[in-house]
């Protein structure tokens, strides 16, 4: 997998690779940001796959980042934390398979922060959350 910044290259990755954290300088204005992945046909081994995960930028309008957090509760709920602007609309999307997205919950705070619990959390095995701000 090879990530790209404006047609750049950089970062290359290949084989089993754990999680492990990349930051990368992104310019202020208008920017691409490209993951490409490329299936080796020689070899097929493990899932044949590259994930991303927790990719942080910054707000067209701040410097500061929304920061999404999950926090699982004892009855199987998980609460769902943005900290990010005050006065911004943050959208929160969940998905079983990080393809399907599907908008679950829409919030705006006067402090910057919103925490919202999912009740149907405990529904599915496996959840991912997002929020996006419009």
């Amino acid at each position: 997998m090879e990530f790209r910044l404006n047609g750049v290259p950089l970062g290359r990755w290949s084989g089993e690779v754990g999680w492990v954290t990349f930051l990368f300088h992104v310019p202020q204005g208008l920017n691409t940001l490209e993951w490409r992945y490329a299936k080796d046909a020689n070899f097929s081994a493990a899932v044949d796959a590259g994930f991303i995960d927790n990719v942080y930028l910054p707000l067209p309008d701040s410097s500061i980042a929304a920061r999404l957090s999950i926090l699982p509760l004892p009855d199987g709920e998980k609460r769902v934390q943005v900290q990010g602007l005050s006065g911004r609309r943050y959208v929160i999307q969940g998905s079983t398979n990080l393809a399907g997205w599907v908008s679950i919950a829409t919030n705006v705070s006067d402090s910057g922060t919103i925490q919202w619990t999912d009740p149907q959390g405990a529904n599915y095995p496996i959840r991912f959350y997002r929020a996006i701000a419009p």
